[in-house]
């Protein structure tokens, strides 16, 4: 890991720290999402994590603190090259850069995210106590009417669940009176507040998630710890997204084997220790009807796996 650029305005300890981690710099996305934290109140620090940089130190110098110029609130910035690592997953990123963080609170954004609300109220419950986690309303960067996300959910009733993206697709207007502030069981890390403190306490996101879950796996790591996490519609970000979407139709059989493998890695770990054998049956069951079967869709076969256990 090398941190090769530094720029840091004041010795003021920032109140957040927005980590960021994707592939590579320069990166078109990072202009949309600096720009939008002038709505951003609290003085702020940017950890920028990436696994290779396609330009002259200098021009990324130059590029980045463009970027910043007029930005009152910005505090610091780093951009963290991974470098020779083996393991350059957005979990490993992202646990680099809380590590690195010199702030209590932790925002984790996507690069294709934009800021839409000032983030001091979500930002005041986590300091007081009221929770360790937020999960604010996603919105589609494309269309402000369509809902990315609001709070993930993978439990209902006792019974163990897929891991489903809430309301996902559906307009705004149709939703709004079913989106109020309420306790959920994980975060998506497109765009989350958690407390550095018990990010740490449950050992940051586990690098063996090399594909999507993540996010998901550390707010159920947090929830079984005790710790509270909310679902916020007042703060609203938005998303760009749909990358994921797009490899599937390009590396069909290897997004399927790591889905896959990372759905069943998350309910290994929260169900119960009787019902693991079961899962495990299930997990070689679909293996097997994905090689001889040609089950190779990704979306509702998959997604029955776990809903009955």
């Amino acid at each position: 890991m090398v941190t090769i650029f530094l720029k840091r305005v004041s010795e003021t300890v920032p109140d957040i720290s927005i980590i960021v981690v994707f592939p590579s710099f320069p990166n078109f996305n990072i202009d949309r999402l600096v720009n939008s934290t002038k709505r951003i109140s609290l003085k702020y620090e940017i950890i920028l994590v990436v696994n290779e940089i396609k330009a002259l130190e200098k021009k990324v110098q130059e590029s980045l603190m463009a970027l910043f110029e007029g930005k009152s609130n910005f505090i610091s910035l780093r951009l963290v090259l991974m470098g020779s690592s083996n393991d350059r997953s957005a979990a490993f990123g992202r646990n680099l850069g809380a590590m690195l963080a010199e702030s209590p609170i932790l925002v984790f954004a996507d690069d294709d995210s934009v800021v839409l609300d000032d983030l001091a109220s979500p930002v005041k419950r986590l300091k007081n106590g009221e929770c360790y986690g937020i999960q604010p309303l996603i919105l589609k960067l494309a269309d402000m009417e369509i809902i990315d996300s609001a709070g993930d959910f993978t439990r209902y009733m006792g019974k163990m669940h897929a891991p489903k993206i809430r309301y996902s697709g559906d307009q705004f207007n149709k939703r709004s009176n079913d989106l109020y502030l309420e306790e959920v069981s994980s975060l998506r890390g497109a765009f989350m507040l958690v407390r550095k403190d018990a990010f740490l306490a449950v050992g940051g996101m586990d690098n063996s998630f090399i594909f999507v879950f993540e996010d998901v796996d550390l707010g159920w790591r947090m929830t079984c710890a005790g710790y509270t996490l909310l679902f916020d519609p007042e703060i609203r970000e938005l998303h760009k997204g749909s990358r994921t979407s797009s490899e599937t139709e390009v590396m069909t059989e290897k997004v399927f084997r790591l889905w896959l493998l990372n759905l069943y890695s998350l309910n290994l770990k929260v169900i119960r220790y009787r019902l693991w054998p079961y899962v495990f049956l299930q997990f070689q069951k679909y293996m097997l009807l994905y090689e001889f079967a040609g089950v190779k869709t990704r979306g509702v076969t998959t997604l029955k796996l776990v809903t009955n256990i």
